[in-house]
């Protein structure tokens, strides 16, 4: 569907001022509501899509979308760019995840440990290096 096309089809099927971006009409969606007020609804993914088939990498292409078209907000008619489930989804791995996370707290525990055997030797530590060994559990 080409823009003039996508004018034409949401002219005539809504009177409401809906603002439609120029060169992401195979991204559109469909019509949405919130509050009563009507907006387009974009595909955020084919969105950036579109703009890498014009010749941005992936990383330009997802900051120019953030600051330029995502990011502009008019008074009535700005439209909503959603990003599915599937979308959301996409290289997640709860395994590597959880992995991850795991890492991640272990990390902030041997850092803790590190700071609590440098404070064991400084008295004015001592009160929160008590409240510490007791949220470990090592009282």
């Amino acid at each position: 569907m080409t823009d003039t096309e996508l004018r034409l089809l949401v002219e005539g099927y809504c009177d409401e001022c809906i603002l439609l971006p120029d060169g992401f009409a195979d991204a559109f969606i469909g019509i949405g509501w919130h509050k009563g007020e009507a907006s387009a609804v974009y595909s955020r993914p084919a969105c950036i899509e579109i703009l890498m088939r014009q010749g941005m990498d992936r990383e330009t292409a997802v900051e120019y979308f953030h600051f330029n078209i995502e990011g502009a907000i008019f008074d009535e008619g700005t439209p909503t760019y959603m990003e599915t489930v599937q979308g959301m989804t996409d290289g997640f791995d709860p395994v590597t995840e959880g992995a991850i996370a795991s890492l991640r707290a272990l990390e902030w525990q041997s850092l803790a440990e590190k700071m609590a055997d440098k404070l064991r030797d400084d008295p004015d530590a001592q009160p929160m290096l008590n409240e510490y060994q007791k949220l470990c559990g090592e009282e």
